[in-house]
């Protein structure tokens, strides 16, 4: 009889090992526009991004190009900065620079799933501004999760 308690308290225990942390590793995908009426991403020249992309080769200098960056959201708080800057090819053929610093807000819900398996937490986006005023119609939050498959992205960042 004891070794039957003994197993089903085990098997209880190891399921309880298979709920986690919901975004263990939670990120956020910045997507590059040319303007907020373009509905396909831009490819862009990205000379440096800091903190360094998650996800991504290189350093924070390292020049890559790509569509959209992946940055990872800290786990020790509710905000993040990020700082993007780079050249794209403008309509008329012309190479510009631009450079943007946003700031990523975002919260965290933990419930509890059992009181002996521990708890679930579940991170939701809730703004994204643009350092610069002048640039605060250039920047869109585009989904609230954290979700890095959509093609949209987390963040729009429009270039014009």
């Amino acid at each position: 009889m004891g070794w039957c308690i003994l197993a089903v308290t085990l098997v209880q225990c190891q399921n309880c090992q298979d709920i986690k942390n919901n975004n263990t590793g939670a990120y956020i995908k910045v997507v590059f526009f040319l303007n907020s009426t373009d509905t396909t991403v831009d490819t862009v020249q990205i000379t440096q991004r800091n903190p360094g992309a998650a996800l991504t080769s290189g350093g924070e200098g390292d020049a890559i190009e790509s569509a959209s960056v992946i940055f990872a959201l800290p786990s020790d708080k509710l905000s993040q900065t990020y700082t993007i800057a780079g050249t794209f090819t403008d309509e008329i053929n012309q190479t510009q620079s631009f450079n943007r610093t946003i700031t990523v807000d975002f919260n965290r819900k933990i419930s509890v799933i059992r009181p002996d398996c521990g708890v679930s937490e579940d991170i939701t986006i809730t703004k994204v501004t643009d350092a610069n005023a002048d640039n605060e119609k250039l920047v869109a939050l585009s989904g609230t999760g954290i979700d890095t498959t959509q093609t949209e992205g987390n963040v729009k960042i429009f270039l014009k």
